[in-house]
């Protein structure tokens, strides 16, 4: 909390602790906002469930690993929606690791989506074991990505043969990984980069672009 003017002279993601990922500028304007701390004393005291006339919405604070792991085994859910900063930014919550447990509570018929379309994301999901499909655009020129247990050919676009031969085929498509799902963000990018050292050592290119 800031009371009154503030100077601040180092990197502005350090003056916030990291909490919104890595700022690329020095520089920023903030515009700050007060929000009703009575809605979300609301929320803890009614153990995190938000009723409405459609549904019952329960939300669960702290590290989603965390939480993830204290999930009952038979909680499935129908539709995971995976809205994470994003892959590079806070690579906790795209790891093969996180996308394997997650696809352990997802129902046979049902979706996993997110509007990422990183290549480690496409490698986490096929090592999980999930079928791979590309959503339509919403606000922005990529396609979402959607996995999935089950078969949705047909309803949905493949992922293209270019993007799987990269994810595959080269470098740019190695995972995140977070084993015990504990892992601090430094660790992890650095878990990546020595996999992909090894990878490189071994001929896999860094980037697939086919023959021509």
């Amino acid at each position: 909390r800031f009371d009154g003017p503030v100077v601040y002279t180092g990197a502005v993601d350090e003056l916030f602790a990291f909490r919104f990922g890595r700022l690329p500028y020095r520089g920023l304007k903030f515009q700050f906002e007060t929000h009703d701390r009575e809605f979300f004393q609301t929320l803890l005291d009614q153990d995190g469930v938000v009723r409405t006339p459609f549904a019952d919405l329960k939300i669960l604070f702290g590290d989603a690993r965390k939480t993830l792991k204290e999930l009952p085994e038979d909680r499935m859910f129908d539709v995971i929606f995976l809205d994470g900063f994003s892959p590079d930014t806070n690579p906790e919550l795209w790891t093969a690791d996180f996308l394997r447990v997650l696809a352990d509570h997802l129902k046979p018929d049902g979706v996993l989506t997110t509007y990422s379309s990183a290549y480690p994301l496409f490698g986490a999901i096929l090592e999980a074991g999930l079928h791979l499909y590309r959503s339509e655009p919403f606000g922005r020129k990529r396609p979402g990505t959607v996995a999935a247990k089950c078969d949705l050919s047909g309803r949905l676009a493949p992922l293209a043969q270019k993007d799987a031969d990269i994810t595959l085929r080269s470098t740019a498509g190695v995972p995140y990984r977070d084993p015990g799902l504990c892992t601090e963000r430094d660790t992890i990018f650095s878990i990546r980069k020595e996999e992909v050292s090894r990878l490189r050592a071994d001929g896999m290119p860094k980037w697939f672009k086919g023959s021509h």
